[in-house]
């Protein structure tokens, strides 16, 4: 853990699925009486409380404790999200804290993942304050990332707009000027030149001015980044891409004066956003130690992404079709009788595989440290809520074996491991377990495996053919 105050604020830095533990004595402001200790543990609880709304995003279990000084502290237990969030003061109930959440993995495995994935995961910007201050280590281009993605979306929708023109053209259009056209045009023989105006539909060109100096700006910006050159080449190549499909119009602010209305869609008023932050450059919480934007990436996405990216390697490689939970191509309905029964309506796998009729393999991606723990202890000394998570994971993907109708099935759960873990397994050959399962007639293979978070693309995806082959 790693703090940093000024004045009354603290920001908190911890890793995802890490937990840091805050003495109640830093939300005080003062002196606390003849009885501190009650005092703190008063404020320890109202601070939980008074910040569960920001909390609850993350995941973030909370809880208070008696630390071994005997006085009482505020204990975080990060979720599988990073990013940045505030935090009010029990005392003063204004935004005084922060917490800073970075990946365990590292932001290099995480830059790699998101290139990888072509950025198609972003971060969510948050409607919470903003953080009084925070620490460096957050990398540009998260931010860059999300504008990108926002002028993106914008541009496939960009609306259009009556704008008055005065043109000379063959034929009577909108409003001929018709003393000009006596006296200038029909009077010297031309009467094949009429001066009109008239309201073309046609792009806004103020708006799309306004993506084009954002797009400069950042642009800019990412060519000054040396760290994750993968993702900032990506990133940089996505850029340049929207600067050409706006380059007919002006690089100018103006667009971001304009009043929001009814009519304005998100996408309009997200877009207009993140222009405004780029031009004031304003930042996410970590990026500078002025603090700033509240925002959260959730790993699990991330990691799924970057499964379907080497599971599309993996296809490429040995053939069949890819079809994924994100497209909802995977959907199994669960009938209930009767129909208004029931809890769940569906199950959704993450990926799957299709090869040929008869083979299936069905991959669910969990960002979980179970893979390191399990190899590390092996089963008898992994913690009991490992053990509980690990069983769920277990059910969960052989519920999706159960509904598959091929004869052969293979469910493979992907844990994330460090890169020097997993070259070390694949030396050893030890990249994946496997076991058999009893399924009547049908042969159903289970296969625990780990992949890093970062790392060559069609290595990764060898060892995972290796793994699923019902014939090796």
């Amino acid at each position: 853990m790693a703090a940093v105050a000024i004045g009354q604020a603290r920001v908190w830095r911890v890793n995802d699925h890490g937990t840091v533990t805050v003495p109640a004595s830093d939300l005080t402001h003062g002196p606390q009486g003849r009885d501190p200790a009650a005092a703190e543990a008063r404020l320890a609880t109202q601070f939980i409380a008074l910040n569960r709304t920001a909390l609850d995003p993350f995941g973030i279990e909370s809880s208070t404790s008696i630390g071994r000084d005997g006085r009482p502290r505020v204990v975080l237990r990060a979720g599988a999200s990073v990013g940045a969030l505030p935090l009010r003061s029990p005392v003063s109930g204004a935004v005084e804290h922060g917490l800073v959440i970075g990946p365990r993995f590292g932001w290099g495995g995480i830059g790699q993942m998101l290139a990888g994935t072509g950025a198609r995961v972003a971060p969510d910007i948050l409607r919470l304050p903003m953080l009084p201050r925070s620490e460096l280590g957050v990398p540009p281009w998260v931010l860059a990332a999300v504008i990108l993605q926002r002028l993106e979306l914008l541009l496939q929708m960009t609306p259009r707009r009556f704008a008055g023109v005065e043109q000379i053209v063959g034929s009577p259009r909108g409003r001929v000027q018709w003393g000009e056209y006596i006296r200038g045009h029909l009077a010297v023989a031309h009467p094949e030149r009429v001066p009109c105006v008239f309201a073309p539909l046609q792009d806004d060109q103020i708006l799309l001015g306004a993506v084009h100096a954002t797009v400069l700006k950042q642009i800019q910006s990412l060519a000054s980044v040396r760290s994750d050159a993968v993702i900032v080449r990506r990133l940089l190549a996505r850029f340049e891409e929207l600067r050409r499909a706006v380059s007919q119009a002006a690089p100018r602010w103006e667009a971001l004066a304009a009043p929001i209305t009814l009519s304005s869609t998100a996408e309009l008023v997200e877009a207009l956003q993140a222009m405004a932050w780029t031009r004031s450059d304003t930042g996410l919480a970590g990026l500078s130690p002025a603090g700033g934007l509240s925002w959260r990436l959730p790993m699990e996405a991330v990691f799924e992404a970057w499964v379907e990216v080497l599971v599309r390697e993996l296809s490429r490689l040995d053939g069949g079709v890819v079809r994924t939970g994100r497209m909802r191509e995977t959907l199994r309905p669960l009938r209930w009788q009767p129909p208004y029964a029931g809890s769940q309506r569906y199950l959704l796998p993450d990926i799957e595989l299709q090869r040929g009729e008869h083979e299936l393999v069905v991959f669910d991606a969990k960002y979980k440290s179970h893979w390191e723990e399990i190899d590390d202890q092996l089963w008898h000394g992994v913690r009991d809520e490992t053990r509980e998570s690990h069983r769920a994971d277990l059910l969960q993907v052989l519920a999706y074996a159960a509904t598959a109708a091929t004869q052969r099935v293979c469910c493979v759960l992907v844990y994330p491991c460090h890169d020097a873990t997993w070259q070390s397994l694949l030396e050893r050959g030890r990249c994946w377990h496997e076991a058999e399962v009893p399924a009547g007639g049908r042969a159903v293979r289970l296969i625990l495996a780990a992949v890093p978070l970062a790392g060559p693309v069609q290595a990764i995806a060898q060892s995972l053919l290796r793994a699923t082959r019902f014939d090796a």
